[in-house]
């Protein structure tokens, strides 16, 4: 008889910093009722992840859930896969953290199952070479990729059924190929459908293996699979047709392979991920090209021949395609050092430790198909649990001072603002801007902001508000449909000049209104906005930023104010083509919850004036934005008094639910006419509630 060897993993994660009842409704509508349905069929054992992460919300709210999984470990049913405990991209940590994050969740894993993880679940599969020897250091044995990876390897799709020896730097792994095919048709199609597949691929030397490995979330969390999964009961009517058919598909673990089964041969695979992935990680216009040429190799019934050959990027251009990933990703390599090097009491660097990498959770730093990046509180999160690390390693600065170094890692100096209360970063060479601030009592960057830029996606929403695109009804992966969370969201498309960050210098043409900034549509006088500015420290106390291109010659100067303050001094003298300009500094602050009653803003005589998603338009000599819920208010002051505007930031953003409008920050510009020259001084200060 044809046999065939099936390999199910289940990887179940949560972001740090996702809501509480994001995790309560993941449990009750996936992870809790998979198990339940596994009940009924206790002769097909399967690998499980899960995530660091989902455990630590797991062990505090839902201990049984826990408890059952152990149960499941040392019956032999299931095999429990580790990797970094809070699902890094193994690709973005220093070395150290890597061996780290993997031997911790190890050690957990031994202690909360009693199993030895011996092989480790690839954060959203992306690889490179150095990631084996990585691994093997860190005591693991094998871990799974995609057949993607093997095929940009030069591998048949026939040669891809069974796993393979890799190795670097002398130290081995074996990685098995995830097949793509399953997981399109788990749980989309009808179970015979993988039947029928699996029935294609048997041999009578039962030698071949086909792994299945993806999100437990498919089950239950993505739209419209919690009736379809159970409801429809599909994956009950999916195990029963595997269950009728054990007598030639033998299920089996990663484990129970390696120990029967020798490897196919030896492997060298190319830096890579799942398909999908490498799509996203393409700039957004060479993505839509990418798939207008995907969609030519259909027509020319050529695309599994060429797919191999054709493909997108490496997850590392996400840092390039954000500078909001790239700032974060050199923040955490920052604190990482930090922590590397603390001689702290070791109670404390543990701790510590625990907390970096927990703000190395992969999922705010990059965008695809979920929302990522494009969601605030993941962002907030991330600097949140970095502060956090640093401040327990770091001693406070009794003195203000400023240091030069280059920060975001990409070639060029920036400027570091560190007074008792907070932590800025500037950047010279791209305006002048501030581009993150610090509170290190209440661990978190107020600037924590994002810039609104076009996406793949928002030519695909132009055509389907054009009547272009139909929306599906039934169950189907997340990467094959468009779903929208509002109708008109075309109307809220609005791309950034520059990124949305602080001390922005602007000169807007004469008649410019709070409206022509609000549509994007406002007319600049020069590029101030990304310029380079000459910078120059001034005895560690103050900073002197200079830029004379253009119709002004402007200079700023930025000096540490009290525990949580910075004084900046603004001189800038128009040219003649400058007639009837204004100048204008804009400033750009998060306080995550737009629509909150307890966010808001306050005029300088504490009056509030609505909330942070509203626009404002006033004359004054302050305005503040409150948060009750963080208890801080982000007060500017201006000499003279200035016009000023503030507006909400918004993207139209990709997420497993569909395309939605998300609250970024708010904007806020002090504006002052160019008759003459101008010389006014902001004073920016964080205020404790």
């Amino acid at each position: 008889m044809k046999t065939i060897q099936l390999v199910l993993a289940f990887h179940n994660h949560q972001p740090v910093g996702n809501f509480e009842h994001v995790y309560a409704e993941a449990c009750d509508r996936a992870y809790q009722p998979f198990l339940d349905c596994m009940d009924d069929f206790p002769e097909i054992p399967f690998v499980l992840h899960n995530s660091g992460c989902l455990l630590d919300w797991m062990e505090k709210n839902r201990p049984a859930l826990v408890a059952r999984m152990g149960e499941l470990a040392q019956s032999g049913r299931v095999e429990m896969m580790g990797g970094g405990e809070y699902e890094p991209i193994m690709t973005m940590l220093p070395e150290r953290d890597r061996v780290g994050q993997v031997a911790s969740f190890s050690r957990r894993l031994r202690n909360l199952f009693g199993a030895a993880a011996r092989g480790a679940w690839l954060a959203e599969r992306v690889w490179e070479a150095s990631v084996a020897s990585s691994l093997a250091d860190a005591g693991i044995e094998y871990t799974v990729v995609d057949d993607f990876h093997f095929r940009c390897a030069g591998l048949r799709q026939e040669e891809l059924l069974g796993y393979y020896v890799t190795e670097d730097q002398g130290r081995t792994l074996r990685v098995f190929p995830g097949c793509e095919k399953l997981r399109y048709l788990i749980p989309f199609a009808e179970p015979e459908k993988t039947i029928e597949f699996l029935r294609g691929l048997a041999t009578e030397g039962g030698e071949r293996v086909v792994a299945y490995a993806d999100d437990g979330e498919k089950f239950g969390v993505w739209p419209k699979t919690y009736a379809h999964v159970y409801g429809d009961k599909w994956l009950m009517r999916f195990f029963t047709a595997i269950k009728k058919n054990l007598d030639w598909i033998r299920v089996c673990t990663f484990s129970t392979v390696m120990t029967t089964t020798p490897p196919v041969g030896k492997i060298y695979l190319p830096d890579a991920s799942y398909r999908e992935m490498t799509e996203w990680a393409l700039p957004a216009r060479t993505l839509r090209e990418f798939r207008e040429l995907d969609k030519d190799l259909k027509a020319l019934k050529v695309e599994e021949r060429v797919r191999p050959f054709v493909r997108g990027g490496t997850w590392r251009n996400f840092k390039a395609k954000y500078v909001e990933a790239a700032q974060m990703y050199a923040r955490m390599m920052e604190v990482s050092a930090a922590v590397d090097r603390s001689r702290a009491a070791l109670s404390r660097r543990e701790r510590s430790r625990t907390e970096l990498y927990r703000g190395q959770c992969n999922c705010a730093y990059w965008h695809g198909a979920f929302g990522g990046l494009y969601l605030p509180f993941l962002r907030f999160e991330t600097y949140r649990r970095l502060l956090t690390s640093e401040g327990l390693i770091t001693a406070r600065r009794r003195r203000p001072a400023i240091d030069m170094d280059d920060y975001d890692l990409d070639g060029r100096p920036e400027a570091r603002i560190v007074s008792a209360g907070a932590r800025m970063y500037v950047k010279p060479d791209r305006g002048g801007h501030l581009y993150e601030w610090d509170d290190l009592d209440k661990a978190c960057n107020l600037m924590c902001n994002l810039t609104r830029r076009e996406e793949a996606y928002h030519h695909d929403l132009l055509q389907h508000a054009a009547g272009k695109a139909a929306e599906e009804s039934a169950a189907a992966s997340i990467h094959d449909k468009l779903l929208t969370k509002e109708d008109g969201l075309e109307k809220f498309l609005v791309y950034d000049a520059c990124p949305k960050e602080s001390l922005v210098d602007h000169v807007f043409a004469p008649g410019t209104t709070i409206k022509d900034v609000a549509s994007g549509k406002a007319s600049e006088l020069g590029a101030w906005m990304s310029a380079p500015y000459a910078c120059e420290r001034v005895k560690r106390k103050s900073l002197k930023l200079r830029c004379a291109a253009g119709p002004a010659a402007i200079e700023k100067t930025l000096e540490p104010w009290g525990a949580r303050g910075l004084l900046t001094r603004v001189s800038v003298a128009p040219q003649a083509a400058a007639k009837g300009a204004l100048y204008a500094m804009e400033f750009n602050v998060n306080l995550l919850a737009g629509d909150a009653d307890d966010r808001y803003y306050l005029d300088e005589g504490r009056r509030k004036l609505g909330r942070l998603r509203s626009t404002q338009a006033l004359r004054g000599g302050a305005v503040a934005l409150a948060d009750e819920w963080l208890g801080v208010e982000f007060w500017l002051r201006f000499e003279p008094e200035a016009e000023i505007w503030a507006l909400p930031v918004e993207t139209v953003s990709g997420s497993e639910g569909g395309l939605e409008r998300v609250y970024q920050g708010s904007s806020v510009l002090a504006v002052w006419p160019l008759s003459g020259l101008l010389e006014a001084q902001i004073l920016a200060e964080v205020i404790h509630r």
